[in-house]
């Protein structure tokens, strides 16, 4: 299985986030994972907010 073959269906909400407000709510979600202890869900997420921010940068390689 490679990653074209998984879809996603974000519907509308994520076609309606500035990259901002995509990242406040990584952001918040991380939080959250914490706190609740689920500490491999909050790396994950935040490995999703740095790869969010290094393609904003105009930095993230499609290489994975």
């Amino acid at each position: 299985m490679n990653k074209e073959d998984i879809s996603v269906s974000t519907g509308q909400f994520a076609h309606d986030l500035s990259l901002a407000e995509f990242e406040r709510a990584l952001e918040t979600l991380i939080v959250l994972a914490h706190s609740q202890g689920r500490n491999f869900l909050a790396y994950l997420l935040i490995m999703a907010l740095m790869h969010l921010r290094e393609e904003d940068q105009g930095r993230a390689e499609t290489t994975h």
